[in-house]
């Protein structure tokens, strides 16, 4: 019988954020509790969390709570690019945003392979930037054995037959600054 090893992934966004101190609001502490009596019944192998600090303090209830710790992943965070909106004139600014009436005029922006190819992206190195996270996504996605006994990538969700605890990479992200 064929061995498959399957990873599940979970990810999982920050609670109710305090953009001003870069933490999580009264709301926000009391969602981060609830999800560790959740996060608390399963058998995770590993927790990566983004830099930010209302990542980190919405995984430190789930952390305290399983006495473990998280990798700090600093390609987790949100995308450190700014553009050049055709909507804004002067300044570079996020592009997270910029209104749909706007950017979808740019044909490229549908296209699975050529999103980026456009010169308020080029000019932003929105390319750069999303190929540095998923490479390094797809490191914690890839298990050297398989990949050297199989010669292929692979992603694996977890099934109840494995031994090894599942990998569960907590993922906490915004689209503000």
């Amino acid at each position: 019988m064929e061995d498959i090893r399957k990873m599940k992934l979970l990810f999982i966004r920050h609670g109710d954020p305090d953009y001003t101190i870069d933490s999580l609001t009264e709301k926000g502490w009391k969602e981060a509790e609830f999800l560790s009596e959740k996060i608390a019944a399963l058998d995770v192998r590993d927790f990566y969390v983004s830099p930010l600090g209302r990542a980190k303090d919405t995984a430190s209830c789930t952390l305290k709570k399983n006495g473990r710790t998280a990798t700090e992943c600093k390609w987790l965070r949100e995308f450190d690019v700014k553009i050049r909106r055709p909507d804004v004139h002067g300044e570079k600014i996020i592009p997270w945003d910029w209104l749909p009436e706007d950017w979808t005029k740019i044909e490229n922006f549908y296209s699975f392979d050529r999103w980026w190819d456009n010169d308020i992206l080029r000019e932003g190195k929105m390319k750069e930037e999303y190929d540095w996270v998923t490479q390094n996504f797809i490191k914690i996605l890839c298990d050297p054995v398989i990949l050297w006994q199989n010669m292929v990538m692979c992603v694996r969700a977890i099934t109840t037959e494995r031994k090894k605890p599942t990998r569960i990479p907590l993922y906490f992200s915004v689209i503000s600054e």
